[in-house]
């Protein structure tokens, strides 16, 4: 029997706990706000998926819902993108997800 091509998704990794709560808000985020999100590979070397959307709320709005709301994701930060085409840091622990959606900058850029 050969291993199936998605075997990398379930097998545990540093991400996976923060894998797993940001899969109990999607509903929220997907659904109710319209984000049409897809998970895609990560550019940063250490982070393995980044959560991309193209309308709704912006990268920084996400980034602060989840680690500074009652649904936030306890124990995990967020970094906003550096520069314009970055992607922000959704941190727990030793895990990391990228957000990439649009206005990522407060200041518009």
């Amino acid at each position: 029997m050969t291993a199936s091509p998605l075997c990398h998704y379930w097998t545990p990794a540093a991400c996976t706990p923060l894998r797993s709560a940001l899969l109990t808000r999607a509903y929220l985020m997907w659904s109710c706000w319209g984000h049409e999100g897809a998970t895609t590979p990560a550019h940063r070397p250490d982070g393995r998926y980044c959560v991309r959307w193209a309308k709704g709320r912006t990268t920084d709005e996400i980034g602060e819902l989840l680690t500074d709301s009652p649904i936030a994701i306890t124990g995990s930060t967020y970094t906003p993108p550096a520069a314009r085409g970055d992607r922000g840091v959704l941190r727990l622990n030793d895990g990391l997800v990228e957000l990439d959606g649009p206005g990522t900058h407060q200041d518009g850029v």
